[in-house]
C-alpha cells in the first residue's frame, strides 16, 4: 500500500521504516520521544511518515568543515561588533 506522508501508518508500517524493532518502537512511544497518534480507546497507535522523518532526521550531526566555517563566521561577527562599539563610543 502507497502511504502519503500525511496517511496514518501502524507500529508494524512505522517500525520496518525506521528499521528498529516493534518493541523499542512502543517504547519510544510509552516514553513520549516519538511523535505518535492513538485510537480514541488509547489502545492502538498510528503515526504518520512526515513525522517519522522528522523524528529521525531531525538530529543531523555537522561535519566538521561545517563546524569550522560556524566558527569562523561567529569569529568575523564578534570582531564586527566590538569594532562596531568602539565606533559607537
Amino acid at each position: 500500500m502507497q502511504h502519503t506522508p500525511q496517511s496514518p501508518i501502524t507500529v508494524e508500517e512505522a517500525a520496518e521504516y525506521l528499521h528498529i524493532s516493534v518493541g523499542y518502537l512502543y517504547r519510544l512511544t510509552s516514553e513520549s520521544k516519538i511523535p505518535h497518534f492513538k485510537s480514541r480507546g488509547g489502545k492502538l497507535v498510528y503515526f504518520q511518515i512526515e513525522d517519522l522523518n522528522a523524528w529521525a532526521f531531525g538530529h543531523r550531526v555537522a561535519t566538521d568543515e561545517e563546524i569550522e566555517q560556524e566558527a569562523a563566521t561567529r569569529v568575523v561577527l564578534a570582531k564586527r561588533s566590538r569594532q562596531d562599539r568602539r565606533a559607537a563610543q
